[in-house]
């Protein structure tokens, strides 16, 4: 593994031990973030990465082998204390393969993120996307979470709104974030598809620790 892409700033203690954790092993020597203050550059070469880039909205980086990391937009907050809210950007990413791959289609994770019209904007960008990794997680209650967390609906909504070939739900079932627990948001996504008539093999839900071979 040779980069980190992060999301967002939120849970520094999660991202200090994954960071740690690949320095350690050498697995990573570059990182890709949202524009961040000075600190988090301080902290992430504390930790052996010491090639750290700030991404703007729809900011585009090359990579090995003709691959391009795209920036995008996202529907949240950042912060981990009452002092440092909003102080960062959040983001979610696009893998671009190489230009004689095009017609493969790109790669789209969502992070977390609430349901809005950034999705189009997306779409638009990138209407070739072969996979989207899209948040089910962490929705209730919906009127105060829905701002920065999709419901399994508005997931579904969002995979017919990028028209993207193959769905992978994520953001669910690790972190007790909200009232909707570990079992609702994989119950709900079933719902979602069946009222949609998609199959589920057009969005999938995996275990921890499955793979997946991407047809």
């Amino acid at each position: 593994m040779d980069h980190i892409a992060m999301t967002l700033t939120e849970d520094q203690l999660a991202i200090k031990q994954m960071v740690a954790d690949f320095a350690k092993r050498e697995l990573a020597d570059g990182a890709f973030k949202p524009e961040t203050e000075e600190q988090y550059y301080t902290r992430l070469r504390k930790l052996g990465i010491s090639r750290v880039s700030d991404m703007d909205w729809w900011d585009e980086v090359s990579l090995a082998n003709g691959m391009k990391l795209v920036c995008v937009p996202a529907q949240h907050f950042s912060g981990r204390t009452p002092f440092d809210r909003d102080t960062t950007l959040w983001c979610g990413f696009v893998l671009v393969p190489p230009p004689e791959f095009a017609n493969d289609g790109a790669l789209f994770f969502a992070a977390g993120t609430g349901f809005g019209p950034h999705f189009k904007m997306i779409a638009e960008k990138f209407p070739n996307l072969r996979l989207s990794i899209l948040p089910i997680g962490a929705f209730r209650p919906e009127w105060f979470m829905g701002e920065v967390h999709c419901s399994p609906r508005e997931a579904v909504k969002t995979h017919k709104i990028l028209k993207t070939r193959l769905g992978v739900a994520s953001h669910f079932g690790t972190f007790p974030l909200a009232d909707d627990g570990e079992d609702e948001p994989p119950q709900r996504l079933s719902e979602a598809l069946q009222e949609e008539r998609l199959a589920p093999q057009d969005f999938r839900i995996l275990d921890f620790g499955e793979s997946w071979s991407v047809p």
